[in-house]
Parts: C-alpha cells; sequence; structure tokens
C-alpha cells in the first residue's frame, strides 16, 4: 500500500490502513526519490515524484497527493491524484525530464484546479484519462480542462462514458486495450 502519510479528514485512511494491516500488505511512506521495481527484468519501475517531504500536517489532503510515474521502456504513464496546478507546475520546476508521459491521468477527477496548459505542454500526453464518476455532484470534468486538453491534441477519455480503462505496453508504444 503506497501512500502519503496524510491525515484523511474522513475514516477512509485509517480503514485502509487496518485492512492493509490485517492482511499483511507492505505499507510504504511515498517520497520523491523512491523507485519501486515491478519487474526489473522487463525494466518496469514506479518513480515517486511527489511528496517530496513529510506532509502528515497539510490540512487538504489533496496537497500531499502521490504523483508518480510508470516506466516500460519507452512507455510512460503519469498519475497525479489531485495535485494543483502550483503542485504542478513545481514538479516540472523539479524535473521537467520525469513529467512527460504517454498516457496522463488527469489532475483532481478533471477540475478547474489542476490541469494547466503549462503542466500539459511538459507532459505532452497522447492519452488523458479522467476518472469521474457519471453526472457526479461536482460537475467533474469541468469544460476548461476538456479545452485544454483539446488544445494541445490529446486524446481525452473518461471512466464517466466507460467504466474502467486498459492500456497496453509493449515497452515501445501505448494503446487502449
Amino acid at each position: 500500500l503506497l501512500h502519503p502519510g496524510v491525515p484523511d479528514n474522513d475514516a477512509t485512511l485509517p480503514t485502509l490502513l487496518t485492512y492493509a494491516t490485517v492482511q499483511a500488505s507492505e505499507q510504504i511512506i511515498a517520497r520523491r526519490g523512491q523507485r519501486l521495481w515491478l519487474d526489473e527484468e522487463k525494466g518496469v519501475y514506479l518513480d515517486i515524484l511527489f511528496p517530496d517531504s513529510d506532509v502528515s500536517q497539510i490540512t487538504d489532503a489533496n496537497d500531499g497527493s502521490v504523483v508518480a510515474r510508470l516506466v516500460y521502456g519507452e512507455s510512460e504513464f503519469l498519475f497525479t491524484g489531485d495535485v494543483p496546478k502550483d503542485t504542478e507546475e513545481y514538479l516540472v520546476w523539479q524535473s521537467s525530464d520525469s513529467v512527460e508521459a504517454d498516457v496522463l491521468q488527469v489532475g483532481h477527477h478533471g477540475s478547474r484546479t489542476s490541469t494547466s496548459d503549462y503542466f500539459i505542454g511538459w507532459v505532452s500526453p497522447t492519452y488523458a484519462v479522467i476518472s469521474a464518476g457519471h453526472d457526479n455532484r461536482y460537475g467533474h470534468p469541468h469544460d476548461e480542462v476538456i479545452e485544454t486538453l483539446e488544445k494541445f491534441n490529446v486524446e481525452v477519455i473518461g471512466t464517466y462514458d466507460e467504466g474502467m480503462i486498459m492500456f497496453e505496453s509493449d515497452g515501445k508504444r501505448v494503446w487502449r486495450k
């Protein structure tokens, strides 16, 4: 179980941590610079890009979201959790060479608080996946985010339309399953 160590405002995290303990799951507090090898033989790993410090005292859990980049050969997937635009900018400033990805999990369910033009320009994804419920009460994804992605010619795919979304890779290219 990989998590940032951010206290949750509801019972979700404590329940999850209790379940992980009961299941004897390894628990890892995510920090920038960690590399988790998923398959060393094939060269598949997950790099943690954020958070870069202890986030246990923050008040907004979104600000401590884990940002990770999954790499398999030349294929890259970027998972941004719910980080806001200022964290996206910080990530580019910290490591612009580590944010490029074929597939981007769009931040904060497609909320206008994430997915800036600046960030999309650096990530340069082919696909953008938005995880949001159909007709959700927040109105996710917001039109501004869809417009930004379309401006960069990114194919937008949403769970709100399609349910589960899957990709495959051979380490050289990525395609939808």
